[in-house]
């Protein structure tokens, strides 16, 4: 059956946290909030006020580790004061080590260069905490991301076409003054340039790298935490080896149009190996009938798995 739950925050994509409360977040490109819904208390009560809740974007900008007072985006910075942040949530990710809510992309003005971390504290909306981090300079956005089972941020930029990793645990600053710019921790980026080409003349790639998945349990073979993100202008998923620096496409052959909207791993039965185990993707462009197939053409799963040699059986 299904249940309708009215929400006090407009909702887009979504990410179930790891938690005892089974809570689902929920992200939005033009709201400034994260919400979520504990699904284990509104089971447990029917109340939904009390299994929703939400998180503004401030950074703690004077560095006495809460939030009050604080100034709005259109006013001048004032180190004295925290600082309420715009921020694009299209895409919304939970960390599994430490339970902090991770956003990136999307929205109107200046929401898409940058990544956000919320970190709700003991009484949410009020001891809601925010960081931003500003990628390198020519990784243009937005950036889509997921958080791997390690804590380390992975973004695919459709502007630039650049797969980054963002791993906080290395900052030695996170909040106050000086991080009120986002670019105080440099060292926690590495970038990976994409595979396909560039447009002539500008940093655009032509792939546009979309939503990315990170194969925490190596569905594919390729290893733990590998990044996998949607190469939509060229039928195709692409993967980055980070320690190789190596990049592996995934290219569908039939139906052309290929157009990669969501990526998920599955693991239906370890004990059978590669055949017991698939990356899953969502296939929807907007306009079908321009797909290979043409009047009629439906949206599909494409199923992804990999033999470990040629002739694995």
């Amino acid at each position: 059956s299904w249940i309708y739950v009215d929400t006090c925050f407009p909702t887009e994509h979504f990410d179930f946290a790891e938690d005892s409360e089974n809570t689902v977040f929920t992200s939005s490109s033009f709201s400034d909030v994260v919400g979520w819904v504990s699904t284990r208390i509104y089971d447990e009560t029917e109340s939904l006020e009390a299994a929703q809740g939400w998180c503004p974007a401030v950074l703690d900008v004077n560095g006495d580790g809460t939030i009050t007072e604080w100034t709005e985006p259109d006013e001048a910075i004032d180190l004295t004061k925290d600082r309420r942040i715009e921020f694009g949530c299209y895409s919304i990710s939970v960390s599994a080590t430490d339970g902090s809510v991770w956003c990136g992309g999307g929205g109107s003005r200046n929401r898409g260069n940058y990544l956000v971390r919320l970190d709700r504290g003991e009484d949410p909306p009020a001891s809601c905490v925010a960081e931003m981090y500003v990628p390198p300079e020519g990784v243009i956005g937005p950036g889509h991301l997921e958080v791997g089972s390690d804590g380390v941020v992975w973004a695919a930029w459709r502007g630039s076409d650049h797969m980054t990793s963002f791993d906080r645990g290395i900052c030695e600053v996170t909040n106050g003054p000086s991080a009120v710019d986002g670019k105080h921790c440099s060292r926690g980026w590495t970038v990976y340039s994409g595979p396909g080409p560039y447009f002539d003349m500008t940093s655009h790639g032509t792939d546009l790298l979309y939503l990315p998945a990170v194969d925490k349990f190596n569905t594919l073979g390729l290893g733990n935490n590998v990044p996998v993100a949607g190469a939509i202008n060229s039928g195709s998923l692409v993967a980055v080896l980070p320690e190789s620096n190596e990049w592996i496409t995934f290219r569908v052959p039939y139906p052309m149009g290929y157009f990669s909207r969501a990526l998920h791993g599955r693991i239906d039965d370890e004990a059978t190996g590669w055949k017991g185990r698939a990356l899953w993707s969502a296939f929807s462009p907007y306009a079908l009938w321009h797909v290979e197939g043409g009047k009629g053409t439906k949206s599909k799963l494409v199923k992804f798995q990999v033999r470990p040699h040629p002739l694995a059986p």
